[in-house]
């Protein structure tokens, strides 16, 4: 039989005292609606503490602290073997945000959602492009690959205070997007159902051809109810829920 790995993490307001746990509802599938500690799948060359961390930050966009192993549950289903790590975690950075389990407990009729836009990971406190190569004193971006070759892109915001054109020597930084856009095409009738006031589409670093292309799909799928191609998104802001 199959055996599957996977990390959860048990999010917690403070390590020594543990006051509060942060749970999350699941928005697919055939336990939508149930309540799991958040997490997914170890990926090749990772260990489970650095796949929880960049689990909750695709789905919760929050950075976590992780802890000691609670306990690893063994599970036999059907079709596959589940083994999973728990950790007790902390919140570092970011927020829990309302997902869509939430958002279906809350009058809508005054919010906007994003159903598509690449999500930023990280400011950094230094220009990346200055400390590999040289500050051209321009804005632009550039590509960085993490360790299993996937591709992010590093807007540089600079700030040219150098050549007198700004009165403060402010500091220039990079914007990391993640690797994959954030997209609910498939989700459309739950997005619909939620009754929101509007719809977004965030576009960031698309070309004029990519542009075109976002717009006729999800208008096509949202106002004429077109099926959705199939594309790779990332559904973080969406799937999960906190409370």
């Amino acid at each position: 039989m199959k055996t599957i790995k996977v990390v959860a993490a048990v999010i917690c307001d403070n390590m020594k005292e543990k006051n509060k746990i942060f749970a999350t509802a699941r928005g697919y599938g055939e336990l939508k609606g149930g309540w799991e500690f958040p997490g997914g799948k170890i990926e090749a060359g990772e260990t489970p503490q650095e796949a929880l961390k960049r689990e909750i930050m695709e789905e919760l966009d929050t950075e976590i602290r992780v802890g000691e192993l609670i306990d690893t549950i063994e599970y036999d289903y059907p079709t596959f073997h589940l083994s999973m790590d728990c950790f007790w975690c902390e919140v570092v950075a970011g927020h829990l945000e309302l997902k869509e389990a939430e958002m279906r407990h809350r009058d809508n009729r005054n919010s906007e959602l994003i159903v598509y836009g690449y999500i930023p990971l990280m400011q950094s406190a230094q220009c990346v492009r200055k400390n590999i190569a040289s500050c051209d004193m321009c804005e632009g971006s550039m590509v960085l690959k993490d360790r299993y070759d996937k591709e992010f892109t590093a807007v540089c915001v600079c700030h040219p205070w150098k050549t007198g054109t700004t009165k403060t020597k402010e500091r220039c930084y990079n914007i990391i997007y993640n690797s994959l856009p954030y997209g609910l095409l498939k989700e459309s009738k739950q997005v619909l159902a939620l009754g929101m006031q509007s719809l977004r589409i965030s576009l960031t670093m698309e070309t004029a051809k990519e542009t075109e292309q976002i717009l006729d799909e999800f208008l096509g799928v949202y106002y004429h109810n077109r099926i959705p191609a199939e594309r790779n998104f990332t559904k973080g802001h969406f799937k999960r829920g906190a409370e």
